[in-house]
């Protein structure tokens, strides 16, 4: 069939009809009879005729210097807040000399959850209320809230571990929840805890604990591996990075049978492995943080070798396995604290240490912390929670200096010192 000669829709004003290339285009205003009022005293330039390769390769040239661009500037955007981030108050327990925080995890933008060693929940809401209950006696190593389900989960540590599953609006935990269940845990000893939706993943001798939440009880399956989970990173419901004693970093599918790990990365000195971070695709692709003994920060790609990208330097940690790790919310920076009580922060695309904005000692790349800092968070909106020992030191890159909050034990409110 011979190709369409003539206008399709007919004569449209103010367009004219290209019979080699089958379109519209705009005609020039002189061209429709249109005059220009004239804004200033010197003659406009004339219009000139549009070139439709010229245009498109414009545009090609325009998006390939933008693209990049804007993504540079969020990413310097984050690193500039994280480097200017200042203290801002601090959060303790005043009930209980030797107590200490054992978990932290943001709720939203500015929700907070942590556990303690003694079995408390302390649950601070965005509106600044906060309340705490016993779950139980035993050491917690983490909390877990499922929003969309209305479940909470926590993990207890000890002679006796087992896990509570409960359902309750988040903002009504003065008390113990009323709708609770309980499971026990076969293994004495757990190193690590992640958590996906409606399953956590628990960190055991030679293997890893899948508990599931379902229909109002837990279930209980086990997957084993070639040495303990010292660190866990789940990132979806069926895929978990576990990182070894042994310094191997492993992946787990957990719709396949046990025994079909694939390893994804080694640390140099094969040590320990103390965080471990699988990074969003959009900061660096199919990039995965981990850090180990012997002062070791390194960034892998899990598609080909185990050896390392990229190495963080400036990492301070010979032979701690407890310190604390984390990323930003779009993981472009990367935490990690070091032995000598200090936290510090890298750029995950570029490997270069962030500085502190300013000399001040109370900026967050430069304080110097009284304890270790065993537990790192990053909320959405870019503040910084370091737990060291029985202290939640919070860290801002705007506003005015808080007081300094004691949460009391039990069920009471939080206590202004």
């Amino acid at each position: 069939m011979a190709p369409r000669k003539s206008a399709f829709l007919g004569d449209v004003p103010g367009m004219y009809y290209d019979v080699e290339r089958s379109r519209y285009f705009p005609l020039r205003n002189e061209a429709i009879g249109m005059k220009e009022r004239p804004v200033c005293s010197h003659k406009r330039k004339q219009v000139q005729p549009w070139d439709v390769n010229e245009s498109r390769g414009a545009r090609r040239r325009v998006l390939r210097a933008l693209g990049p661009r804007s993504d540079a500037l969020d990413r310097k955007r984050t690193a500039d807040r994280v480097a200017s981030a200042t203290l801002y108050g601090i959060a303790g327990l005043c009930d209980c000399h030797g107590k200490k925080f054992t978990s932290v995890k943001s709720i939203g933008p500015s929700g907070l959850a942590v556990t303690t060693d003694r079995g408390q929940v302390i649950i601070s809401c965005p509106d600044g209320d906060a309340f705490s209950f016993s779950a139980c006696t035993e050491t917690l190593l983490g909390v877990h809230c499922n929003a969309a389900r209305g479940t909470w989960i926590c993990v207890a540590n000890g002679n006796a571990p087992h896990v509570h599953s409960w359902r309750r609006d988040p903002l009504d935990l003065v008390h113990v929840p009323p709708e609770q269940w309980t499971l026990d845990l076969p293994q004495r000893d757990i190193y690590a805890m992640s958590s996906f939706d409606n399953i956590t993943s628990l960190g055991v001798p030679f293997s890893m604990n899948i508990v599931t939440t379902s229909n109002d009880k837990l279930l209980l399956s086990s997957r084993r591996l070639a040495s303990d989970p010292y660190r866990l990173h789940q990132t979806s419901t069926d895929l978990v990075f576990a990182g070894l004693r042994n310094g191997s970093i492993v992946v787990d599918d957990l719709r396949t049978p046990q025994n079909k790990t694939l390893t994804v990365g080694m640390m140099p000195t094969r040590r320990l492995i103390t965080g471990l971070r699988r990074l969003d695709d959009a900061a660096v692709p199919y990039g995965l943080a981990a850090a180990g003994l012997d002062s070791q920060l390194v960034l892998f790609d899990v598609r080909f070798s185990s050896r390392p990208l990229r190495v963080f330097e400036g990492h301070v940690n010979p032979s701690i396995p407890t310190l604390g790790f984390a990323t930003s919310p779009d993981d472009t920076v990367v935490f990690a604290s070091g032995s000598d009580h200090r936290l510090r922060a890298w750029d995950t695309v570029t490997g270069e240490m962030l500085q502190a904005r300013d000399s001040d000692r109370k900026n967050a790349l430069a304080y110097n912390f009284k304890h270790l800092v065993e537990h790192i968070d990053v909320s959405p909106n870019l503040t910084v929670r370091a737990a060291s020992a029985d202290d939640i030191v919070r860290f801002e890159h705007r506003g005015k200096p808080r007081e300094i909050q004691r949460w009391g034990g039990g069920n009471e409110d939080i206590v202004m010192s």
